[in-house]
């Protein structure tokens, strides 16, 4: 499932429009966001190890129930990007 640009901001800030249901995954992006713009690092708390970039792997966050790590999303739209802009 996808979602559209801006739709997470209700989940990343934990506003009380958030479905009972989507409560603990809300909590989870807090942590992950917070994490993020405390220390650079997203990762701790017991939470699911978000994985750094890298082309060759080609690993992300899949934020759902369960929060799990992925790979090959949009491989093709992403390949492309890759080789616009060389790896600094």
């Amino acid at each position: 499932m996808t979602s559209d640009h801006g739709s997470e901001i209700a989940m990343v800030f934990g506003q009380p429009m958030v479905h009972a249901d989507d409560r603990a995954l809300s909590d989870s992006m807090v942590g992950y966001w917070t994490r993020f713009a405390a220390s650079g690092e997203p990762n701790g708390s017991g939470a699911a190890s978000w994985p750094a970039y890298d082309a060759t792997g080609d690993q992300h966050l899949e934020l759902g129930d369960p929060i799990t790590v992925e790979s090959g999303r949009q491989s093709q739209k992403c390949d492309f990007w890759d080789g616009i802009q060389p790896e600094l």
